[in-house]
């Protein structure tokens, strides 16, 4: 859906300065000009364009919602964004790690498809295109380690899953992700906000200013689980740095966010919509292949 804005109504500032105090008068006026500036520049934020954004709402299971928005200006430019928003305090709302051992690949659609359940999925962390290796970051299900980080990939932030259906976003322990009992870790590359603080990224172009598609997870402080989809490499869809995206997570109003693998995995699938439930619109034209994917499972 695209937004519609209203044309911007520039403040009009006061021509002279009040007469009742001419000690004083030149003082307020300066006041007013910065009130009517700082009015205009708070509206241009992109806290105020995401909070007052058309955002289109549908249920898609008890206790989740899907949500969509096209963004003519954000960040300076277009962005189409996809969110799912789970209430994990909803009985019945569980969130679970399909995934293909051995390097074998499917589709985000199909790899929750067949996962009993699942109202809604994106696309996992990082893995081998090839098909050689599968992912290329610490992934453990139901207490099976299915793969360990490669030599040189960045692996500080986990998904992580308790036997008490508990979701998490954890920094990597000093004894590493194979230290944790947990039932499920799902590892990816950069922590965007942990416990409300901004994380270090690496200043390099690639994570401070270059602009992708993205996939990322979040939890609020209500334990909301939200996914996100950020399209791009489009003329209708920029992308984000993960500058951006870090902001756009606090925004939404995660505690904690994690970045998983973007670019053309970049997948968001909602088992209510027609024409095979893909909503976002992947960068390669076509779903990519994947080795695992964040599942989301809901009653009807």
């Amino acid at each position: 859906m695209i937004a519609s804005r209203e044309p911007t109504m520039i403040p009009r500032l006061p021509l002279h300065p009040p007469r009742p105090s001419r000690r004083f008068g030149r003082v307020a006026w300066l006041l007013a000009c910065l009130l009517a500036l700082s009015g205009l520049v708070h509206a241009a934020t992109p806290e105020t364009i995401l909070r007052q954004a058309p955002w289109k709402n549908k249920e898609v299971g008890r206790g989740v919602t899907w949500r969509q928005c096209h963004l003519a200006d954000l960040f300076g430019s277009p962005q189409n964004l996809n969110l799912l928003d789970a209430d994990l305090k909803t009985s019945g709302v569980l969130v679970r790690i399909p995934y293909l051992a051995g390097g074998a690949q499917r589709t985000t659609s199909r790899l929750a498809r067949e996962t009993g359940g699942v109202a809604a999925a994106v696309n996992g962390n990082f893995f081998d295109r090839s098909g050689k290796l599968g992912s290329v970051q610490f992934l453990k299900v139901n207490q099976r380690i299915i793969s360990r980080t490669q030599p040189h990939t960045l692996d500080q932030g986990a998904l992580t899953i308790g036997a008490d259906e508990r979701v998490r976003i954890r920094l990597r322990p000093e004894g590493g992700w194979e230290s944790l009992t947990l039932r499920d870790v799902m590892a990816s590359n950069i922590p965007l906000l942990v416990r409300g603080n901004s994380f270090a990224f690496p200043n390099t172009p690639y994570y401070q200013s270059q602009r992708h598609p993205r996939t990322a997870v979040g939890l609020t402080a209500g334990n909301h689980l939200l996914l996100l989809t950020v399209d791009g490499r489009s003329p209708t869809a920029a992308g984000m740095s993960l500058v951006e995206l870090r902001r756009t997570m606090r925004i939404l109003g995660c505690r904690d966010a994690l970045n998983m693998d973007g670019g053309g995995s970049t997948t968001m699938w909602i088992r209510v919509e027609p024409g095979g439930g893909v909503v976002n619109q992947p960068s390669d034209d076509r779903e990519r292949p994947v080795v695992d994917v964040i599942a989301v499972l809901a009653p009807r």
